[in-house]
């Protein structure tokens, strides 16, 4: 598995480095990874992604925000990391 992982935490090592050099930012430092988009429910990538930076790290919940009924709350937790940017632009009001 380490070929599949290893390119998404050094993307996550790339952004780190990144928003630390942005001006204002010197001083801070991440507090926790939320993962989005297909494969978010990847088996272990969270878990490893926690370990290697020392942080939290959880698949995000897209719905959090949005009413539903409850029968629906299965199938909508299977698909939510996949519909992340959907949802949030239908928030936003932008589709």
């Amino acid at each position: 598995m380490r070929p599949v992982v290893e390119p998404i935490v050094k993307e996550i090592e790339y952004s780190f480095e990144v928003y630390l050099r942005q001006s204002g930012n010197l001083t801070k430092h991440p507090e926790k990874v939320v993962l989005t988009g297909g494969g978010a429910f990847f088996p272990f990538l969270a878990e490893h992604i926690a370990e290697k930076f020392k942080l939290k790290c959880y698949v995000g919940d897209p719905w959090g925000r949005v009413v539903y009924q409850d029968g629906l709350k299965p199938i909508l937790h299977g698909i939510g990391p996949r519909m992340s940017v959907a949802i949030g632009l239908a928030l936003r009001n932008m589709l």
